[in-house]
């Protein structure tokens, strides 16, 4: 296939690396820009109105330290979420929380993770010098995990400690379903081997879908919960993790002490006492990711991914080995910012995410799409 398409890439590489990055680029390269930022899987309605009522609150909280195990907000959590509080810690962002999962382990211990996922749980597994597997979800099979091979690898590897996986996945936005769920659970319970799920996009998805609520009395399981991306607070970092008591005081070891500040305390809690906002925020973001993939497969150049959260993964098909970098700066010459998923392991340029927004927003990406397709000589 020959390309029409000819843009000059800048010299710093914004192809790859964590979505949100639209700061950078403005600063470093397209200056004069108002970006759309796919990028980011972040709630388009944006945060909870409820926030408003601490922001015009008086601050003096801020000349105190805040309370150093969340107090309020681990209950107003486990109220929100129906469980003990003593399985709750929050951390300061999701993040903190991946980072803190290594002190799990016992000594000479492995991990085996679930690929593609978010590529900071390999880091941190790395960085404390545990080994780390994978196994790749199988991508032409709409990434359904390899149960089979997953069963099998356990079985001849008794050194694995924990075994990472993602209840919707990042980046495809795929559930395990009820009968991978239980075999994989009833299997690491059975051994005492830790299961980590990544469910930090869980409450795009109906009540009753978390790993957590399905299998509330394992004792080995562990769920790592953001309020960066439904609740649309990024900027704030603020995750929390549920788990056995046990491991939320081994956590507790190792936290640095306030790292999760008042203001984000504050906000945390309000934003869990707005069911409305919780409500339309499910029903919206449904909505516009049906609309964007029922679209999305009118492109005979892609092929998107089935997604029950609020991203996309799609797949450039058969536009030369050159074109997704250049599509990547098309687009963002058009004001669009894409995320590119080259760097997951399993993955490559070929293959990139979107991150639900609003209609007009939705309608303006397809829109440039096209065009860059309509350029294209196909063969």
């Amino acid at each position: 296939m020959s390309s029409s398409l000819v843009i000059p890439l800048p010299e710093e590489n914004f192809f790859s690396g964590h979505g949100g990055q639209a700061h950078l680029i403005q600063k470093e390269f397209f200056k004069a820009r108002n970006w759309i930022d796919f990028s980011a899987s972040i709630n388009p309605l944006g945060p909870s109105k409820n926030i408003q009522q601490v922001l015009e609150a008086p601050l003096s909280a801020i000349s105190r330290y805040p309370d150093s195990q969340s107090s309020e907000l681990v209950q107003g959590l486990g109220d929100y979420l129906g469980v003990d509080s003593s399985r709750i810690v929050v951390t300061n962002g999701a993040t903190e929380l991946i980072y803190l999962l290594p002190h799990l382990l016992k000594c000479g211990q492995g991990v085996l993770a679930l690929v593609p996922i978010f590529s900071e749980y390999l880091k941190a597994f790395k960085l404390s010098n545990i080994p780390v597997r994978t196994l790749s979800y199988e991508i032409d099979r709409e990434f359904e995990p390899p149960m089979n091979q997953l069963t099998d690898f356990l079985k001849q590897n008794p050194g694995i400690g924990a075994v990472v996986i993602g209840h919707p996945n990042s980046p495809n936005g795929r559930l395990w379903n009820e009968e991978e769920l239980i075999v994989l659970a009833n299997y690491c319970e059975g051994r005492e081997i830790l299961l980590m799920v990544d469910e930090t996009f869980i409450d795009f998805c109906p009540p009753g879908t978390s790993a957590m609520e399905k299998f509330r009395g394992f004792s080995n399981l562990i769920s790592i919960r953001s309020m960066t991306k439904f609740f649309a607070l990024p900027g704030l970092r603020l995750g929390y993790g549920v788990m056995d008591s046990k491991w939320v005081q081994k956590i507790r070891q190792f936290q640095p002490p306030w790292s999760v500040n008042g203001l984000a305390q504050a906000i945390g809690l309000s934003s869990l006492k707005d069911p409305g906002f919780i409500r339309d925020s499910r029903s919206f973001v449904r909505k516009q990711r049906e609309f964007l993939i029922e679209r999305l497969l009118e492109m005979p150049w892609l092929k998107a991914y089935s997604s029950e959260t609020n991203f996309i993964l799609f797949r450039l098909m058969g536009m030369g080995k050159t074109f997704p970098k250049r599509f990547y700066y098309q687009l963002l010459k058009d004001g669009v910012l894409l995320r590119n998923c080259g760097n997951f392991e399993g993955l490559d340029e070929t293959y990139f995410r979107i991150g639900v927004q609003n209609s007009f927003e939705n309608e303006s990406l397809l829109l440039r799409m096209k065009n860059i397709f309509s350029t294209q000589k196909m063969d």
